[in-house]
């Protein structure tokens, strides 16, 4: 049926199959473990890969509803194969239909989800990654924190991005520990997040480059990241601080770089008090 396109047809077969492996009184339990197995053959990785391919180069596609209603009947086991392939759909309706029961998939069985994600499978790991995020699935957080780790910058990033999605007091952890990643959008990404959302915890990792002694290796987008985030997160009590880099006070004392200057300035345009805004005024016609 699935090879004559007979979506709805085949939906009702399998739905009809799994009413009878759960309901049918005085069924022998041989009989309801080949009942069983019918069903899985849906959500077997080849006949799902074939059953994607298909839907993505068809012509005479069925429906909108006939592809929906085979899709709610696959199983957890599909998962894997269903975020491998979405990102390879090229058909835009097809791929929206897809995502919506992958969405639904992955909110029913969440621990399948999180299976993915331990598994670490190149191939389905990517698309676990981002639907942990938008699932803003908090069980899925010890995960994505070993995926931070990966040796792929991207996948590193993409798990930050989900975590910051997430959003939960265990996220904003691992997301402090990321300010001192290797990778630059990851520190990014991270600082972002934390400095949206005022988070105190990473208030001494930031000081650290506010003051010029944590790492050397940043140009001037990430050192404003720094210092955007310590303004938004410390407050008015940190308005000493930025005035006293943006502000040349004694004979003797080094001026600081134009670079640290500007940054210390939008640090104070983050604190936004009447008193930082008098600061920043005040040096507005420095040259």
């Amino acid at each position: 049926m699935l090879n004559a396109g007979e979506f709805r047809a085949s939906a009702a077969v399998l739905r009809e199959t799994r009413t009878l492996a759960e309901r049918a009184p005085g069924l022998q339990q041989a009989h309801k473990e080949r009942l069983v197995k019918f069903i899985a053959q849906l959500s077997e990785p080849a006949i799902v890969s074939q059953l994607m391919q298909a839907l993505d180069e068809g012509t005479g596609r069925p429906s909108d509803a006939d592809i929906a209603e085979l899709l709610r009947e696959l199983r957890p086991g599909a998962l894997a194969t269903l975020v491998e392939w979405t990102p390879r759909l090229t058909s835009a309706p097809v791929r929206v239909l897809v995502e919506a029961a992958v969405q639904q998939l992955a909110s029913a069985h969440q621990g399948e989800l999180l299976r993915l994600l331990r598994a670490g499978d190149p191939e389905s790991l990517p698309g676990a990654v981002e639907l942990a995020g938008r699932l803003k699935l908090e069980g899925a957080v010890a995960g994505l924190g070993d995926v931070m780790g990966h040796k792929d910058a991207a996948l590193s990033l993409a798990a930050t991005e989900a975590l910051v999605q997430i959003g939960a007091p265990g996220a904003l952890v691992l997301l402090e520990r990321a300010i001192g990643d290797d990778d630059r959008a990851v520190r990014v990404a991270a600082l972002k997040a934390l400095s949206a959302r005022g988070y105190k915890g990473a208030l001494r990792r930031i000081e650290e480059v506010v003051a010029g002694k944590g790492r050397k290796d940043i140009d001037f987008n990430e050192r404003r990241a720094f210092f955007e985030a310590y303004g938004a997160i410390v407050g008015p009590s940190g308005l000493a601080v930025l005035q006293d880099l943006l502000v040349r006070r004694g004979l003797f004392r080094r001026k600081q770089s134009a670079d640290v200057r500007m940054c210390a300035a939008l640090g104070l345009g983050r604190i936004g008090s009447p008193e930082a805004r008098a600061v920043l005024a005040s040096v507005a016609d420095d040259n």
